[in-house]
């Protein structure tokens, strides 16, 4: 894995999870192929996406795709 933020902040599973989402698998999908429950996915989204400060799987899919270089400016800012 990367180097950039977005590896330093998410545990190993939590990126590979976040690879299953970029490429547009299904929660139930996700959770067949890592063989654990669906309730076990949906937190590890919900992780992810405090931990990105986050709210939706699509800006998920858009940070996992993104070149490194590139997630900063995908990634919401603090200043409102």
């Amino acid at each position: 894995m990367g180097t950039s933020p977005f590896h330093r902040i998410l545990t190993v599973r939590e990126q590979e999870i976040a690879g299953y989402i970029a490429r547009g698998w299904r929660t139930r999908e996700i959770a067949t192929a890592l063989c654990v429950s669906i309730r076990t996915v949906e937190n590890h989204l919900y992780a992810i996406y405090g931990k990105l400060g986050i709210g939706s799987r699509v800006h998920l899919a858009l940070l996992a795709r993104a070149p490194d270089n590139e997630r900063s400016a995908l990634a919401p800012s603090d200043a409102a």
